[in-house]
């Protein structure tokens, strides 16, 4: 698909796919920065609720250079420029690591909500692009999205709130902010629901407010998948804001310099 095909496809359904955005090498190169990083420490590096395995590595980025490269990737960063129409930058960046057999799942949800109340991100004009580090099925937790629900915008009034729970409620399975059920069963009577499979190396780029989930991973195989935010940096949050600064810096962005593509 060319560009404007993809950017409207997107517009339309809150999400699209791009496939082969990263070679065989450069796959490699991932998998294994996510290897050497599963051994070291860091405060972004969460559990499942059962602790036996890793649930997600936040903020790689910041303290590991293939991560700190692969942000900056030329085909990642133009058609992010594209999607959102200014400069952007990294607002946050996570490896989710469903284990074989262990995975849990995410509920449904949707992005923004947390980066507008936590973060004090103004606008939703900021997008994601996950890439599978592992070919994904319909078998191994895949994300499941809602087409077009993303135009229905943030939908606070419909969410259910978890409480107070630090910012580690926002990145477990009892998730802070979740949609309730009764929505989320109107809008897939409408809209039905679009799985995020395809190999390691496929990209799907979806929208802040794309309501999305994805199931326990009880498979024998690995779902790894990079998810990186882009937001304009016209629509950084505000400094002097009640909320900004309050999360770590691995879920919510200091730096807003525009970035500069470069070759991964």
């Amino acid at each position: 698909m060319s560009q404007a095909s993809l950017i409207h496809a997107y517009t339309h359904q809150g999400f699209v796919q791009q496939p082969d955005v990263f070679s065989s090498a450069q796959l490699g190169r991932l998998q294994a920065a996510v290897d050497r990083i599963a051994s070291s420490k860091y405060p972004g590096h969460v559990r499942e609720a059962h602790g036996k395995t890793f649930r997600a590595f936040h903020g790689c980025h910041l303290y590991d250079e293939v991560f700190a490269s692969v942000v900056r990737a030329e085909p990642l960063v133009r058609f992010a420029q594209a999607l959102l129409q200014d400069e952007v930058y990294v607002h946050q960046l996570k490896v989710n690591t469903k284990r074989a057999q262990f995975g849990e799942s995410w509920p449904w949800h949707q992005d923004f909500i947390f980066w507008h109340h936590h973060d004090d991100m103004p606008t939703d004009r900021v997008t994601n692009v996950m890439i599978h580090l592992d070919d994904v099925d319909d078998d191994n937790g895949p994300v499941g999205f809602i087409p077009e629900s993303h135009q229905w915008g943030c939908l606070s009034d419909e969410t259910l709130v978890r409480g107070d729970s630090g910012w580690e409620g926002n990145v477990s399975n009892d998730l802070t902010y979740q949609l309730n059920q009764p929505l989320i069963d109107r809008l897939v009577d409408t809209y039905g629901i679009v799985h995020a499979t395809g190999p390691a190396g496929t990209a799907w780029w979806f929208s802040g407010n794309t309501c999305h989930a994805s199931s326990a991973n009880l498979s024998g195989r690995e779902r790894k998948v990079l998810i990186i935010t882009y937001n304009a940096v016209s629509n950084a949050p505000g400094r002097l804001g009640p909320n900004f600064g309050t999360r770590p810096e691995f879920l919510c962005a200091r730096d807003f310099s525009p970035l500069v593509s470069e070759r991964f």
